[in-house]
């Protein structure tokens, strides 16, 4: 990526303006009959339905997009195995056929309809189609097949490309794709187009009140990202921007979708008594959720208030065994280097602490290697607390 600032939009989240991942005209009935074939004919679709299958047209439609959701998991669940495979070493060509395979049942589905199948491909190729077309066919292919799903009308296509091209650091190309998927109703590209509007990206200027539309738009969407930035957006300016709906209540609707970013900032807010009255058990208790939802961030918080290295004071025992635990979680969070280098640096000080001055030293060098100020300087006080305790060798 060419931006420390924008990334792809959260995997996690799902855009709720999903309605249909079909084409309904090219279903297949039960007869044989394509389904385009029989409405250009003019009948009444579930008279027809009725008259040939006892069944209404809505009973038909049903029966056919199950059979192709169960048709479609069952290659997905081929997936792994294959691409497990691959990682371990085994030779593409070994697996061709089982790819040639997977790529022809996909496309079977296709043609019958079945956009998610189109996805899929497109999906694929992008991910472990270098394994088996030359140079640049593969990702060709999967980009050919995803610019043909949105085409059809996938929901999804517009921000999996966008997505795509973000993270090759093509933010005009994909600027275009989140317009075209917000132009849709796509709650994820309008989320991803507050990005834009907010930084200032594809030589815009920042237009922070642009930003809080898009956010706005896309949390009335249910998408909770975009609650997340609007509310903080609000904190942070907010004799600027105004909504009628309380912060909390908009906080609390993402948490029940599951949103541990939500959950993070209501308990920062609960904390610090902003917005609201401070309320230092409930602060607790959501960096507790969110740190089990997997939000490092939380989890950093949870470690530093259970080492007491935390100066908010908040009600909750010492157990430095558990805040270790929490760091190491911490660490393994690639996604967030500031975050894992703090979580090596508060490591340090309880290796330190302890007198264990040679894995503080590595604690400490791990920290300096994420960029954490100041933990060179801690790493040389590990390194001559060992000096001094075990000799002049140190520990390499």
């Amino acid at each position: 990526m060419t931006s420390n600032i924008l990334s792809a939009s959260p995997a996690k989240y799902r855009a709720p303006t999903v309605t249909t991942a079909y084409q309904h005209d090219k279903f297949v009935l039960p007869n044989g009959q394509i389904l385009c074939g029989i409405g250009r004919a003019g009948p009444d679709l579930d008279a027809y339905c009725n008259s040939h299958f006892q069944r209404s047209w809505f009973e038909v439609i049903l029966e056919i997009e199950r059979s192709l959701s169960e048709r479609l998991r069952g290659i997905e669940k081929r997936l792994p195995a294959l691409e497990a495979l691959l990682t371990d070493g085994q030779s593409p060509e070994t697996l061709r056929p089982v790819f040639q395979d997977i790529i022809g049942t996909l496309s079977a589905l296709v043609e019958h309809g079945c956009l998610d199948a189109q996805m899929r491909i497109g999906l694929l190729y992008l991910s472990i189609g270098e394994y088996f077309e030359p140079g640049g066919q593969a990702q060709k292919r999967g980009l050919e097949e995803i610019l043909h799903a949105q085409g059809n009308g996938h929901p999804n296509a517009a921000y999996t490309l966008g997505d795509y091209y973000v993270e090759k650091g093509c933010l005009e190309e994909a600027f275009c794709f989140y317009q075209m998927g917000h132009q849709r109703g796509c709650a994820v590209c309008c989320y991803q187009l507050g990005q834009f509007a907010e930084h200032g990206f594809v030589g815009s200027p920042e237009d922070l009140h642009m930003a809080f539309d898009l956010y706005k738009c896309s949390s009335k969407d249910f998408y909770p990202p975009a609650t997340v930035r609007m509310v903080e957006m609000l904190i942070e300016h907010g004799d600027v921007f105004s909504i009628p709906e309380s912060p909390i209540h908009l906080l609390t609707q993402a948490i029940d979708m599951g949103c541990d970013e939500a959950m993070l900032l209501l308990a920062q807010l609960y904390e610090r008594g902003r917005q609201l009255i401070r309320e230092p058990w409930l602060a607790v208790s959501l960096y507790r959720r969110a740190a089990m939802a997997g939000n490092s961030t939380a989890q950093l918080k949870l470690g530093q208030i259970l080492d007491g290295s935390d100066v908010a004071g908040l009600p909750l025992a010492e157990d430095i065994q558990e805040a270790i635990e929490w760091y190491y979680r911490v660490t393994t969070d690639q996604n967030n280097p500031d975050v894992r280098g703090w979580a090596y640096m508060y490591l340090g000080r309880i290796s330190f602490r302890m007198r264990d001055f040679g894995i503080a030293q590595l604690h400490y060098e791990a920290a300096a290697a994420l960029g954490i100020i100041g933990a060179e300087v801690m790493m040389q006080h590990a390194r001559d607390a060992y000096d001094e305790c075990y000799g002049e060798e140190g520990i390499g």
